[in-house]
């Protein structure tokens, strides 16, 4: 007997396997994810570091040149850290837009501890 839903199936279809964009689009999100969370790392080290040699040491003005000094010794140890990676494993080194991501993260996190935020 026929049903009047349209909705409904008679024969029972399988399930369609992922294909390899549903693949690449959740590997795109836990690299992405693996970027924030470093980043948060980051910024976390960041804050702590130039509160420490701005309160205790009282020798680095860490936040409060133009030129942020923190994001840019950061930058420039990701950037060498990235380089070796490119060597070994090509496919979890950083991208351009990704080291980017990362520099202004730490420049905004620099900011907000730089202000009394920390």
């Amino acid at each position: 007997m026929a049903t009047l839903n349209p909705r409904a199936r008679s024969v029972a279809q399988p399930i369609a396997a992922p294909d390899s964009t549903t693949q690449a689009h959740s590997s795109t999100r836990i690299r992405r994810a693996v970027v924030f969370g470093l980043g948060t790392l980051l910024i976390i080290f960041n804050a702590y570091f130039g509160t420490y040699a701005y309160v205790v040491v009282q020798a680095l003005i860490w936040t409060q040149t133009a030129l942020l000094r923190g994001p840019v010794v950061l930058l420039f140890f990701l950037v060498l850290l990235n380089l070796l990676v490119i060597r070994l494993a090509r496919r979890w080194a950083l991208t351009q837009a990704e080291l980017l991501l990362l520099y202004s993260m730490l420049c905004l996190g620099t900011c907000a501890a730089g202000y009394g935020f920390v």
